[in-house]
């Protein structure tokens, strides 16, 4: 069993609009792909063991391990604990990139899997983002979770896209958790079809 959404508003909680139990037991068996089309120039993808992914600007002045994201501490645990690896995105200094970085998940029936992602923009760039998740039978059945962390440098922005095409009887979380430097900017933009 895992709780989730547990955001610290009295307002929220009083409604009891906050809150979701997952009373099912998640079987993760790391099926399902995921797909970077095009990198841009500018952007560097990579994982938690790539040097040169962690060799950003703000990596000693920035924990992005440590944001908070929504769905709360028993998220950051399954999160931890199911996903293999971390999947980065970093835009460089000082670079506006134009096209932006599409990131893709093919999830069939059956499939399970769990994921989590960074995204870390540096001082004066900027970056669009679109995680596409999607399976090819509308009545197909898993479960997918993805944990994106998100750190805005100064003067930089972000735009995320999520879309969700998976099918109807798939069980799927998206858990967020931002941090945004002095004059940064952040926008989320989230379909669920």
């Amino acid at each position: 069993m895992m709780h989730l959404n547990r955001l610290k508003s009295l307002t929220w909680n009083s409604l009891k609009l906050n809150e979701a139990v997952i009373e099912k037991d998640i079987v993760i068996n790391g099926s399902g792909r995921a797909v970077v089309e095009k990198i841009p120039a500018g952007v560097i993808i990579g994982n938690e063991s790539c040097k040169e992914c962690g060799g950003c600007d703000l990596k000693d002045s920035v924990d992005i391990k440590s944001i908070c994201c929504g769905m709360g501490e028993e998220a950051e645990a399954f999160f931890a604990e199911a996903s293999r690896d971390v999947l980065m995105v970093h835009a460089r200094r000082g670079r506006k990139v134009e096209e932006p970085v599409n990131i893709r998940y093919f999830m069939e029936n059956g499939d399970s899997n769990a994921d989590r992602v960074e995204i870390l923009a540096e001082e004066g760039s900027a970056i669009t983002v679109i995680m596409d998740y999607s399976s090819s039978k509308k009545e197909a059945k898993g479960f997918f979770g993805v944990q994106t962390k998100i750190h805005v440098g100064k003067h930089a922005s972000v735009h995320l896209v999520k879309i969700n095409l998976l099918g109807t009887q798939y069980l799927s979380l998206d858990d967020i958790g931002v941090t945004v430097d002095d004059e940064g900017s952040f926008n989320l933009t989230q379909m669920c079809l």
